[in-house]
């Protein structure tokens, strides 16, 4: 089955709540085994175990996968060193006061991997 090609970006599509694409996480899950899907609803979950509710669900102890909406980027970025293991993909905005703040100056962060912009997220469910 093939997808259409999406340009992930505030003129295309009007949505940031693109999906992972399973490759992608299939690949971080088998690397960091997670146990939680920090940013799912019950249509898009990748995991058993899902929550679409930042404020309200802890992350102490868990190995969470996380494909925020890119507007609530931050957020999540915030939220990250509760976990023992987070893998944020969020967009590589360097410039921003955002990513400053929560990823270059995070002592928490122990890396960054840029992926291939030809990664094509699939559209919301």
């Amino acid at each position: 089955m093939s997808h259409p090609i999406i340009n992930v970006g505030r003129y295309h599509g009007g949505s940031d709540d693109w999906r992972t694409p399973y490759r992608l996480f299939h690949n971080l899950h088998r690397e960091f085994n997670f146990n939680l899907d920090g940013a799912a609803t019950e249509h898009d979950a990748l995991l058993p175990r899902f929550t679409d509710d930042i404020n309200r669900q802890s992350w102490v102890g868990e190995r969470v996968f996380v494909n925020p909406p890119f507007s609530m980027a931050e957020k999540f970025l915030l939220k990250a060193p509760e976990a023992d293991v987070c893998v944020c993909l969020v967009p590589h905005r360097s410039k921003t006061t955002y990513w400053l703040r929560c990823v270059y100056t995070n002592p928490f962060l122990h890396e960054i991997r840029t992926l291939h912009r030809a990664v094509k997220y699939l559209p919301p469910a």
